[in-house]
């Protein structure tokens, strides 16, 4: 492939693994300093969008970040910032870098998740039908990075979502909420289940951190008023009546539970972070039901029991669904270390629902490379996504 750093929107799976794509400056000194007027500039280039698209490097994420700041505190588009061994850059040359980093984020994942994928193991395998079929559409998808993979619970999620489901890597909301969603479509007639979107949880709490009684109209606190006095009626049945919710502590995922029978809230997580936060969790919860009409000052707070992670595991988010599917299923195995990848397909297996391709539509995608299978693409996987540059760590979460 000819070297362009920016996106195209035709772009495959197997097209971004096989990508050159530039080295990444990952430090420099002295630090990028502003420059007015260019017009002592001693033997460096000057970078802009006639030339951004050829360079062998690129600075880092915080280094670019570090250029629109300096741009920014001078108020103006115009003039340089110098950065070392690159040159003398303009501001319009920040959107493409920041636009390629997003590029070479999405590719260094799609590398990762066909990895794991591809692992043979007692649970699963790349001649699995639901494996399989999820390898060629990441593969031959056109334009992969925008797509959305149809769900059976109605939600679509993003590429770059499922492709966190991988290793121990932290998931995110919109995965969170998608498991959450199958939940309700694998279980609702059991019971009356209601499951709080994590961004409306996640606002509830910056609001009440911060003494504000202004929320915004999209997260009321009196959200779904008419449902959660439903559910108290029907508590007095005896039936099975709880809420649910996965709780962001600062980048680290709980679990919540509001049982409207026993009125009692759990809440519990999977490491030892974020217990500064518990008292957090349980008023957010009483406030919630306080707006909905439900008298809960004299609720108990109670712990609800969530698989242990270990340090490499950024398996949070996971965890605290599991230990939410276990409150309304206790047939369902409990998370473990050993058996991530189980729990984390499992998952996928709700949440995606993939048509094959057409073996003959793979074969031409991958032959238009010169590769004759996927194990070739996979064999290629010895070398560096980034030649030359370090891999860039994922940042540690859960």
């Amino acid at each position: 492939m000819d070297r362009n750093y920016i996106y195209q929107e035709s772009w495959t799976g197997a097209e971004l693994l096989t990508a050159k794509f530039p080295l990444v400056a990952t430090t420099t000194r002295p630090h990028p300093k502003y420059i007015k007027d260019a017009t002592a500039i001693p033997d460096m280039p000057i970078v802009d969008k006639t030339n951004v698209c050829s360079l062998d490097s690129i600075p880092s994420e915080h280094l670019v970040m570090q250029v629109r700041d300096l741009f920014d505190k001078q108020k103006t588009a115009k003039g340089y910032v110098q950065i070392s061994k690159i040159g003398y850059v303009t501001h319009e040359v920040l959107l493409p870098w920041i636009r390629l980093h997003n590029v070479m984020d999405f590719a260094h994942h799609l590398k990762e998740m066909v990895r794991w994928l591809s692992e043979k193991d007692r649970d699963a395998n790349k001649d699995d039908p639901f494996i399989k079929s999820l390898l060629l559409k990441l593969l031959s998808q056109n334009d992969i990075i925008q797509h959305r993979f149809p769900s059976p619970c109605g939600v679509h999620l993003s590429s770059k979502s499922i492709l966190l489901f991988s290793g121990e890597s932290w998931i995110d909301d919109e995965a969170v909420d998608g498991i959450l969603a199958t939940f309700q479509q694998k279980y609702g007639h059991r019971g009356s289940y209601l499951f709080i979107p994590t961004q409306m949880f996640s606002q509830w709490s910056r609001s009440y951190q911060s003494d504000s009684d202004q929320v915004s109209s999209l997260y009321p606190w009196n959200w779904n008023r008419n449902t959660v006095q439903a559910m108290m009626k029907e508590a007095k049945e005896k039936f099975d009546v709880k809420a649910f919710a996965v709780a962001d502590l600062e980048g680290h995922w709980g679990a919540v539970c509001v049982d409207f029978v026993d009125k009692k809230i759990l809440f519990g997580h999977s490491t030892d972070r974020g217990n500064h936060q518990l008292h957090v969790v349980f008023d957010v919860a009483k406030e919630w039901l306080q707006a909905c009409g439900v008298p809960s000052k004299t609720w108990r707070i109670a712990r609800l029991d969530v698989a242990q992670q270990k340090g490499a595991s950024g398996s949070c988010g996971i965890n605290a669904a599991n230990a939410i599917e276990r409150c309304i299923e206790p047939s369902v195995e409990s998370w473990n270390f050993e058996r991530s990848r189980y729990h984390r397909l499992r998952y996928l297996r709700f949440l995606i629902e993939v048509r094959s391709l057409q073996v003959g539509q793979h074969r031409i995608v991958l032959e238009s490379m010169q590769l004759r299978s996927t194990d070739a693409l996979l064999y290629s996987y010895s070398l560096p996504l980034f030649p030359g540059s370090r891999r860039r760590q994922q940042q540690q979460h859960g």
